[in-house]
């Protein structure tokens, strides 16, 4: 992983530098396939993406990173302070992963319609968070405390296809894109928790995980359950729209 990451770093520097880098966000659904799609029905997310072209080239290079939630649970507890204090608390646990790629791309054709094909390789980190939110607080911009209840991560590669539009054919061309894509992407075996996820698969299903809070009547200390943990070989189907803008001219 660690090599991987610094791979992508430079990359990155690279293409910063570069004379005609394009950026690209989009808005991604991921669809899992395989034992993934028993506990998981689906994220939402977006990515950013750094790419480079050479003038007068159809391949171009770059680093992806992919933004993902796909499982939210908010609930209200008695939480205790480490002073003895307890108060009522909006529970909140969510389920993200995030993906981190170097890229390569290939246009079949140019023009205002550009076809292409690309490949990725990177890491895929999975990590369910806990955050304790005070009700009184309306924008609940900060928690009052915070928690990372379990991680995994797992190499992953990528391979799919797209096409983009250009918007500004003949005022400004390959200034502005309209990209859509769809990617199939795999990986090695990783553990992650879903709080929505049923509790009928037994196969993937590993382990549970609670968390401690207080019972200001009886003063009894309970286990609220948060989550499942599951295990199974990372694999997705990703479907993205989004826009494409060249940074630099040509």
């Amino acid at each position: 992983m660690r090599y991987t990451l610094t791979l992508i770093l430079l990359l990155f520097c690279l293409i910063v530098k570069a004379q005609s880098p394009e950026i690209t966000t989009s808005y991604v659904l991921s669809v899992p396939r395989g034992n993934m799609q028993d506990n998981i029905t689906h994220a939402n997310g977006f990515n950013i993406d750094f790419y480079y072209t050479p003038k007068a080239k159809r391949f171009s290079f770059g680093t992806e990173m992919n933004f993902n939630g796909y499982g939210h649970d908010r609930s209200k507890q008695t939480y205790t302070f480490e002073d003895g204090t307890t108060a009522p608390m909006d529970i909140v646990v969510n389920n993200n992963f995030y993906n981190v790629m170097v890229a390569g791309r290939y246009f079949l054709s140019q023009g205002t319609i550009q076809p292409y094909i690309n490949g990725k390789v990177g890491y895929s980190f999975f990590n369910t968070k806990l955050s304790i939110y005070d009700p009184n607080d309306e924008d609940q911009c900060e928690p009052v405390e915070s928690e990372v209840l379990y991680k995994d991560g797992t190499t992953v590669f990528s391979a799919g296809g797209g096409l983009r539009l250009d918007l500004l054919p003949k005022r400004s061309p390959g200034l502005v894109y309209i990209n859509l894509s769809a990617n199939y992407t795999i990986g090695g075996k990783v553990g992650y928790m879903n709080v929505d996820a049923s509790n009928h698969n037994h196969v993937a299903h590993t382990s549970d995980v609670y968390a401690q809070f207080i019972n200001t009547q009886t003063q009894v200390v309970h286990d609220h359950h948060v989550g499942n943990v599951y295990s199974s070989p990372l694999e997705f189907m990703d479907f993205r729209l989004g826009a494409t803008m060249r940074l630099s001219k040509r």
